[in-house]
C-alpha cells in the first residue's frame, strides 16, 4: 500500500493526512492544517482534493471508441458543446451502459486552469502530485468504502462549502456544491444545510429517480441538529459516518474534520490531471519497473558466486581463521563451475545484451524531452527508432485567447528545443502552420539521437 498524503485545498483553510500502509489496512500517522513542506511530502504518493464547486456534469452518449487519447478529446468535445462552454476542460468520466448511438457515459468537467495556473497550488506541489481531484470524489470514496452496495447521499459541510454527493461503490450519481455565504457563518449556518440539503435531496429521489438508501451527515453537518430537522423531509436512514476498518484507529474529531483529505489520500479514480501528464507518470512508472527488473537479473546473475561469498564469510571468526579458510578453500572456489570461462561469459554477455536493450529504448528520449512532452496540447507523442537512432515525432495543436499568449508559448516551445540540442538531441520542425486570425498553433516536431 505504501505511504500516501491527502491534501485538502480550498480558498479559507489547507488540511493534510499522512498514511502508511501495512497488512490490513493503513495507519494515520499525522494531521496538519496547512500546506506541508516539499521535504515532509518527498516519501509520498500525493493526491489532492481541490475545492471547485461549479462541476459540469452530462451524460454523453457516443459509438464506441478504443484508442483512450481519442475517446477523451471526443468526450471532451461533446460535453463542451452540450453546455456551452468555450475554454479548455479537463474532465474524468465512467461508462454507465449502452443506449441507441452507443455507449453511455458520465462525464464530470473542471476548468484546466484550477490544474495549470492555480495560485493556490504551488507548481513543486504540481510537479509532485500523483492524483489531482476535487473533495466531491473524496467524499464519495468514503461513502463506498463504508457502504459499497448501498445508494448514499452523502452531505459534508466545512467553512468553506457544502458539498452534497450521490454514489454507489465507487461510482458518483450526482454532485452539488455550494460555497457558504457569509450570511450562513454568522446568523444560521443551520438554516442553510436544512433548505440545501431537503431541496437537493428531493431533486434526486424525485426528479432524478434516484433511489436514496441512506443519507450520511459527517463535517460540521454532523455537529449541527440537521438529522433530527430531516427525518421528516427524508424517506432513507440518516447517519453518521464512522472511521471505516480501512483506516485503523483514528478519533472520530479527526476523521470527520480531515474527511476530504483522508477520502483524497485513499481514492485512485476521478483523476482530474491533464492527459499528458496521467501518461508522464504511466511513463515514469514503467521505467521505475524496468530499472527494479534489471537489478533483480543482475542479482540473479551474481547469486551463485555472491552466496559462496557470503556463506565464506559466516565461517570466519577473526582474520586468523579468514587467512586459514582462504588458503583452505580457495581451490574449491576457483574450481567452482560458474566461473570457468565459457560459463561466466555467458552471464556477461547476457548482462551486456540487457545494457544494450536499454540504451537502445527509445524512452530514453523521455528523459531529455520530458518538459516539452509535458506540455499543454501536445496530442501526438510518438517513440521509435530509424536508422540506427533514436526518434520521438511530437504534434502540438492549441488554440489560445490572445496573439501574446500564443507567441509566448511558441518562444517557450523553441527554447526547449534549444536546451534539448545541448544533450546531444537534435531537433526539425517538420511543420507549423500560425493562424493570427484565430489564434491557433500547429507544429510537427521531430527529435533524433544517433545510438
Amino acid at each position: 500500500m505504501g505511504k500516501r498524503a491527502g491534501v485538502y485545498v480550498s480558498e479559507k483553510l489547507v488540511r493534510t493526512v499522512f498514511l502508511e500502509g501495512g497488512r490490513w489496512g493503513y495507519t494515520l500517522k499525522e494531521v496538519a492544517e496547512g500546506l506541508p513542506s516539499a521535504g515532509k511530502l518527498s516519501d509520498y504518493s500525493v493526491h489532492l482534493a481541490f475545492l471547485h464547486t461549479e462541476v459540469v456534469l452530462e451524460t454523453i452518449e457516443m459509438p464506441p471508441v478504443k484508442d483512450e487519447r481519442t475517446r477523451e478529446i471526443l468526450l471532451k468535445k461533446h460535453l463542451s458543446e452540450a453546455v456551452g462552454v468555450s475554454g479548455d476542460l479537463l474532465v474524468t468520466y465512467r461508462e454507465i451502459g449502452s443506449g441507441a448511438e452507443g455507449v453511455r457515459y458520465r462525464i464530470f468537467g473542471i476548468p484546466s486552469e484550477l490544474y495549470h495556473r492555480n495560485p493556490l497550488v504551488p507548481e513543486w506541489l504540481r510537479k509532485k502530485l500523483d492524483l489531482f481531484t476535487l473533495p466531491q470524489f473524496a467524499v464519495a470514496r468514503i461513502s463506498g468504502e463504508l457502504f459499497p452496495d448501498e445508494t448514499v447521499f452523502h452531505v459534508y459541510a466545512d467553512e468553506s462549502a457544502l458539498l452534497m454527493v450521490v454514489s454507489r461503490g465507487e461510482e458518483v450519481i450526482y454532485l452539488r456544491s455550494l460555497p457558504v455565504p457569509p450570511y450562513a457563518v454568522d446568523e444560521d449556518f443551520l438554516s442553510f444545510l436544512r433548505e440545501n440539503v431537503s431541496m437537493t435531496y428531493l431533486f434526486v429521489v424525485q426528479r432524478q429517480s434516484t433511489p436514496v438508501d441512506v443519507v450520511l451527515l459527517s463535517g460540521k453537518a454532523c455537529e449541527e441538529k440537521l438529522a433530527e430537522d430531516l427525518t421528516g423531509a427524508v424517506s432513507a436512514g440518516i447517519a453518521a459516518p464512522v472511521v471505516p476498518p480501512l483506516l485503523g484507529r483514528v478519533s472520530p474529531e479527526i476523521f470527520h474534520r480531515y474527511l476530504p483529505a483522508l477520502g483524497a489520500a485513499l481514492t485512485e479514480a476521478y483523476d482530474f490531471s491533464p492527459p499528458e501528464v496521467r501518461e508522464r507518470r504511466r511513463s515514469e512508472r514503467f521505467l521505475k519497473r524496468v530499472t527494479v527488473l534489471l537489478f533483480l537479473l543482475l542479482l540473479l546473475c551474481v547469486a551463485g558466486v555472491g552466496f559462496r561469498i557470503y556463506t565464506l564469510m559466516g565461517e570466519m571468526k577473526t582474520l586468523r581463521e579468514l587467512r586459514t579458510a582462504v588458503v583452505r578453500r580457495s581451490a574449491d572456489l576457483l574450481a567452482d563451475p560458474m566461473l570457468r570461462e565459457g560459463f561466466f561469459s555467458y552471464y556477461l554477455n547476457y548482462v551486456n545484451l540487457l545494457n544494450e536493450t536499454r540504451r537502445r529504448n527509445p524512452l530514453n528520449l523521455l528523459n531529455v524531452s520530458r518538459e516539452l512532452v509535458s506540455q499543454e496540447g501536445v496530442r501526438k507523442c510518438v517513440f521509435g527508432r530509424r536508422d540506427n537512432r533514436l526518434v520521438l515525432f511530437l504534434k502540438i495543436e492549441r488554440k489560445f485567447p490572445k496573439l501574446s499568449e500564443l507567441v509566448f508559448f511558441r518562444e517557450k516551445i523553441l527554447s526547449s528545443l534549444r536546451e534539448i540540442e545541448g544533450s546531444g538531441v537534435s531537433h526539425r520542425i517538420q511543420r507549423e502552420l500560425r493562424d493570427l486570425k484565430e489564434n491557433r498553433l500547429s507544429m510537427e516536431i521531430l527529435l533524433e539521437r544517433s545510438l
